[in-house]
């Protein structure tokens, strides 16, 4: 037998959320420096409710949606590439 509890927290906050007070960028990958992390010319975020938002956002959530921002491919993004091969001659 499963047992489901439904809890509603719509009365512990009454402020209802401002998206851009609230909420923050949340980079998929970041590098070693904490910088939002490039792979195969993206970067890829999600909008993300910030830790100390003390809002309600209630019916208005919806699954997260990844956004991509472009940016410049070096190297080793093509390391992983389906059918990388390395040219012995290049530097």
């Amino acid at each position: 037998m499963v047992d489901s509890i439904a809890i509603n927290f719509e009365g512990v906050y009454d402020k209802v959320y401002n998206p851009d007070l609230d909420f923050e960028k949340w980079y998929v990958r970041y590098d070693d420096y904490g910088n939002p992390g490039c792979l195969m010319g993206h970067k890829q975020y999600f909008w993300w409710k910030k830790l100390d938002s003390r809002c309600v956002v209630g019916n208005l959530y919806t699954e997260p949606i990844a956004i991509e921002e472009n940016c410049s491919c070096t190297d080793e993004d093509y390391e992983c590439d389906p059918d990388f091969t390395l040219d012995a001659t290049s530097k």
